[in-house]
Order: structure tokens, then sequence, then C-alpha cells
């Protein structure tokens, strides 16, 4: 009886490319407002799977083994040149998203990288004041003016720390030179009444006591 032979099957692989979308980066975080929600958004999309199909093989006298195609490396995510950077974004990132706690230590870690920098002083200020710590958010905002003395996002923001803790003519003051900088903000208009009005209701309440004065 003749035997007959069974074709080997055989396999030929189809590959289709993988698409990835890239961190399109983040913005410059000097023009951050604290007080806004932040806008940085990273985007990913999952590469298409491989797709293999089987096929018919040639008759063959014995199995060839499947051909083996190496996978095209993948390319790293872009990310910030500067780990400084990084830390600012995602510091805005977490306040955006009410996380003061984390925003606090983001803006940590990136004074750590750069101690100089009068907006992450400000920005963990106003991190602070969320978080209801005026003496915290005070002294911060006392180290971003040491490096900026005209930034006045951090008068206001001292201006309000000072203001919960009582010291209403520190924070008035501080209300006046940030209005002398931005004359049209109706925000430090409304903020510079509020001042006043605790400083005089302060010194209405502040106890009155008669002092005796000798003749000469």
């Amino acid at each position: 009886r003749k035997g007959g032979k069974k074709a080997a099957p055989g396999t030929s692989l189809k590959k289709t490319a993988a698409k990835h979308t890239y961190d399109a980066g983040y913005k410059r975080w000097e023009n951050f407002d604290a007080e806004a929600a932040a806008d940085a958004v990273s985007d990913d999309d999952v590469p298409d799977a491989d797709v293999v199909e089987d096929s018919p093989a040639a008759f063959e006298p014995t199995t060839a083994p499947a051909e083996t195609i190496a996978a095209a490396p993948a390319r790293p995510f872009d990310e910030p040149k500067d780990p400084e950077e990084a830390q600012r974004a995602l510091g805005n990132e977490r306040f955006a998203a009410g996380d003061y706690e984390g925003a606090i230590r983001s803006y940590s870690l990136c004074l750590g990288l750069k101690a100089r920098n009068h907006v992450a002083f400000s920005n963990r200020a106003m991190a602070y004041l969320k978080q209801g710590m005026h003496r915290n958010a005070e002294a911060d905002c006392d180290a971003a003016l040491l490096i900026q003395p005209d930034h006045a996002k951090s008068l206001r923001r001292r201006a309000t720390a000072r203001h919960a803790l009582g010291k209403h003519r520190a924070a008035a003051q501080d209300v006046q030179r940030a209005l002398a900088l931005d004359p049209t903000s109706k925000a430090l208009a409304a903020q510079r009444k509020s001042v006043l009005d605790a400083l005089a209701k302060a010194a209405k309440d502040a106890p009155f006591s008669a002092v005796a004065v000798e003749a000469a």
C-alpha cells in the first residue's frame, strides 16, 4: 500500500504597524494660575495588536520553523528635558485636581532642584492656603518676594495669609503694593475693602484704657 505524505502546514506572519501618540508636552508653567484648573493633558493610544494569519504552505518533507519577526523597539514617551520642569507641571496638575498635599510635595521637589524659583514658592503658598496652613503660606510668599519683589500674586497671597492670621495692617500694605502693580484688578480691589473693613473693626474693638498724665 502506497502511503501519502501530508503537507507540513506553514505559517506566514502579517504585522500591522503600531501607532503611538506621544505626550504633547507641558504648557510653560510660569503662566500657570494656581487658582484656575491646569489644562495639561497626556494622551496615550494603545498600540494595535499584531495580527497573525495562517496560510497554506508548500509541500515539504519536513516542517520548517516559523519565521521569527523581531518587533521594533518601542520608542520612549517624550519626557520633559528638565526634571524641575516635570515637577512644576505635576504640581500644577495635582493642584487643578484638588490634590493640594500632592501639589505641595511636587512644588517642594521642584524647589529642591531649583531653590530660587519664586513661582514654585508662590504656587506652594497657594496650596498651603487651600489647606488652611496660613503661616506656611506667609513664609513661602516671603521667600518668593525676596527673589521677585514685584510678584503681584505673591503679594496677594501673602495678604490673604496675613489677613487670616489677624495681621490686617500688614495685609493692607501687601494689597496696596499689589494694586500698584495691577491697578485694574477687581479681585484686589475687593480684597483691599475686606482687609480695610477688618482693620477698622479691629481698631474699634480694641480695648481702651485711660492713661494718666501728670503735670510737669
